[in-house]
């Protein structure tokens, strides 16, 4: 049986996250249906003012925040009613290198660098990214050379 090889051609960076901007916002879609007990653990569903945030968020996230993403399956429901974007790099320590928490109330983070310890980034708007949060993300988003 001869192989099979699909040609995917190369994406630049805009083009890419566009394309998983677009894949995010389905996936907020399709969050945005869940109903309460959504685990089978009583947990509420993501109400509209946290999916209007998620939004906000990602169409203010910079293209590096789209190098590191894997699928839109990073983004997650959480048991209180919110959502979790996460970063898992495979060639950093602790996999998990920034996770976004987004709220009714805006947005938190956590961050571990590779030089260790866990930077916390306050409730901020989601249009208004902190300016050490973007940095950390052009610094650590993506694997050194």
């Amino acid at each position: 049986m001869p192989e099979l090889f699909l040609y995917c051609p190369p994406m630049n960076l805009t083009h890419y996250a566009h394309w998983l901007r677009d894949r995010l916002n389905t996936r907020l879609s399709e969050l945005a249906n869940l109903k309460d007990n959504w685990d089978g653990e009583d947990s509420p569903a993501p109400s509209e003012i946290i999916i209007q945030n998620a939004r906000t968020l990602i169409a203010a996230l910079p293209e590096v925040a789209f190098v590191a993403l894997e699928a839109e399956d990073d983004l997650m429901p959480q048991p209180g009613g919110k959502l979790t974007l996460d970063w898992f790099m495979h060639w950093a320590p602790t996999r998990r290198v920034l996770s976004i928490e987004i709220a009714a109330n805006g947005c938190g983070a956590y961050a571990r660098p590779p030089t260790g310890g866990t930077l916390y980034f306050e409730y901020f708007p989601p249009d208004a990214i902190p300016d050490a949060l973007l940095a950390f993300m052009d610094e650590h988003l993506l694997p050194s050379a």
